[in-house]
């Protein structure tokens, strides 16, 4: 019975689905293979950072295609270096088992056809055997036999619209005569008050000097004053003070306008140098635009034992394949002699590294679940571990895809040599 693994982190949200997708299928492919899960190695695993320091040499990436190509996020992150480790250490489980395996990445769901798949995997010559696979969405191709992988498109989400609050309107109470009538005469009472019947008359009073008040008068008049001439004394000195902050003031203005007009210097050089920049880059997008137009006639495709298809396009994903000891060994060898310097994906394709056939099995036993469009790679918190780079020269980037394409034509050319009795006689 061949093993099937599922790599999955235990503190993923994916995990239960996974652990049910383990007990479905040995249910419904008993006798047959057997699924299990492996622990996905992540930057929290306690031996992290020896496997760093084991396979990562930050300077063996300038020999990497993907580290000069435009899919590269300027590093290699720690969790794309932990699902490369998840794999490689599955790969030496092949190795010491010496049988066949499958591996399944948490983010996938099986066909119908999948057991008929992996039947025609262990009846072929092919070491390797991809189970699920798309063109990637930055190379563009005239091939249609697999996929173009695009931006996820999330699912529409239609917002329930807010409830309208229904405010009550008291309407106002019935009119009352009685307290209208007493309320108009209130009013012309305060509009015309009557004259009083007789003048009243105010009887003169008598006016006494007082000593004592006049001196309690004159202490608070001196107190008074004293309080104002103070006063005048500080805003005097505020009104010194706010002529120096003036003077200052204008003596920052006049800076600030120098400052103002080396500032408009600076911005049309900006300006300058911005539409060279945007020109530059208008001639880089003209360049890869003329390539892949070129590169059109030179795709190559053939299908082998009908199912096995044989591309000189890069096909992405490791979602799910079907290794056997030989192609897990010569994966490790390289993986040890190369260094961890790209993505697991990215190297099973290169045939720099190694000399294994990239295969894929059509049409595919396996399709990707919802998952799928919520990376454990590119959606997780940035750990505390970081795998710094080199510097790479930008001009790298323009001639990435050209030297990349001869290298997969001619391993297209060489594996399609290399296995021409098993090619089926008919057109993709």
């Amino acid at each position: 019975m061949i093993q099937v693994y599922i790599i999955s982190l235990k503190e993923s949200q994916r995990r239960l689905d996974t652990e049910k997708l383990v007990l479905e299928s040995n249910e419904k492919f008993k006798g047959r293979c057997v699924f299990q899960i492996f622990d996905a190695i992540s930057p929290k695993h306690q031996d992290f950072e020896k496997f760093v320091q084991e396979l990562y040499d930050a300077q063996s990436m300038l020999k990497s295609d993907w580290f000069h190509s435009d899919y590269c996020y300027q590093e290699l992150l720690p969790r794309e270096f932990g699902c490369y480790l998840s794999h490689y250490f599955l790969w030496k489980e092949c190795v010491k088992t010496n049988q066949p395996i499958v591996i399944l990445e948490d983010d996938v769901a099986l066909e119908s056809n999948f057991m008929q798949a992996l039947e025609d995997c262990l009846k072929s010559p092919f070491d390797f055997v991809r189970l699920y696979g798309h063109y990637w969405g930055g190379h563009k191709t005239n091939l249609c036999t697999l996929p173009i992988y695009t931006e996820v498109e999330e699912a529409d989400y239609t917002e329930a619209e807010a409830p309208i609050e229904n405010h009550e309107v008291t309407p106002p109470p019935p009119p009352n005569p009685a307290q209208d009538t007493q309320q108009d005469l209130i009013n012309d009472t305060q509009q015309n008050p009557k004259e009083p019947s007789d003048p009243c008359k105010i009887a003169p009073q008598k006016i006494s000097f007082n000593q004592v008040v006049f001196k309690k008068i004159k202490r608070k008049l001196n107190h008074l004053m004293g309080n104002i001439l103070a006063r005048t004394e500080v805003y005097k000195k505020l009104v010194a003070k706010y002529d120096e902050l003036t003077g200052k003031y204008d003596e920052l203005t006049g800076k600030y306008d120098d400052l103002t007009g080396k500032y408009d210097d600076l911005t049309g050089k900006y300006d300058d140098l911005t539409g060279k920049y945007e020109s530059l880059l208008a001639k880089e997008a003209n360049i890869k635009e003329t390539f892949w137009e070129r590169r059109a006639g030179s795709e190559k495709e053939a299908f082998f034992l009908e199912h096995f298809y044989l591309t000189s396009v890069y096909v992405a994903s490791t979602a799910g394949y079907y290794l056997t000891p030989k192609g897990a060994k010569t994966f490790i060898e390289a993986t040890e002699r190369f260094k961890i310097i790209e993505p697991v994906d990215m190297f099973i394709n290169n045939p720099t590294y190694h000399d294994i056939a990239n295969f894929t099995y059509v049409p595919c036993p396996v399709s990707l679940n919802k998952h799928a469009f919520n990376s454990t790679i590119q959606n997780a918190k940035k750990p505390d571990i970081s795998l710094k780079p080199p510097k790479k020269s930008y001009f790298d980037n323009l001639f990435y895809h050209q030297l990349n394409t001869k290298k997969c034509l001619r391993a297209f050319h060489k594996y399609s040599k290399q296995y021409a009795p098993l090619k089926t006689p008919k057109e993709v």
